[in-house]
């Protein structure tokens, strides 16, 4: 099941990404494809929130203890990333749930979030230095620090380039590329804390 959710997460990015070029080369409405309700941004919250259920579904697994701490960073990373891509305070929710989402509460829950993964990597000193440095250098660790490369190349073309909306295109076409490999690299780590359960 988890395996068709990313597949299907994938062929959505491609199929937004080709969607949204030919939106704006072809038909002439970038608003469909670039602007906070067009397909491409409503491609990637959807990617990130597939993204954070596989990080939550591999931090209830029994295995990958070794790396527990490493998951919840990523999930509340990706957290992050959802809270800076929707646009909570329009939807018309509760204000409790916009207190939580774009306010204050926000701030409260994502310094928690990135605290207890500190603090519990901080308590097992010595298992989350290895298993930090085998993370980098392994091919998850790879998938994040090409996305975060993409992110970057999306933010240049965000702030540094005169190419209008040719530009904004390139950012979101770079920052759902980014997060398809963040989806990737959420992939393998919930296969990972399943298959060390079984072991």
């Amino acid at each position: 099941m988890l395996k068709q959710v990313y597949n299907l997460s994938l062929i959505c990015a491609a199929l937004s990404a080709i969607i949204g070029v030919m939106l704006m080369a072809i038909f002439d409405h970038p608003e469909w494809a670039i602007t906070e309700s067009g397909c491409l941004e409503i491609t990637q919250a959807a990617i990130l929130v597939v993204a954070l259920v596989f990080y939550v579904v591999a931090l209830f697994r029994k295995g990958g203890k070794d790396e527990k701490m490493i998951t919840l960073f990523f999930a509340v990373l990706i957290y992050t990333f959802i809270l800076r891509e929707v646009d909570f305070d329009k939807m018309g929710l509760p204000e409790a749930l916009v207190f939580m989402l774009y306010g204050k509460g926000r701030a409260i829950t994502l310094v928690l979030g990135f605290a207890v993964a500190l603090l519990g990597a901080i308590v097992h000193f010595k298992t989350y230095i290895k298993s930090t440095l085998k993370f980098i250098f392994s091919t998850r660790g790879f998938l994040i620090a090409t996305a975060a490369a993409m992110l970057w190349t999306g933010y240049f073309f965000e702030h540094h380039s005169n190419l209008g909306a040719t530009g904004e295109l390139l950012e979101e076409l770079f920052e759902l590329a980014g997060y398809c490999l963040i989806l990737t690299s959420a992939v393998k780590t919930e296969i990972r804390s399943r298959t060390t359960a079984t072991k």
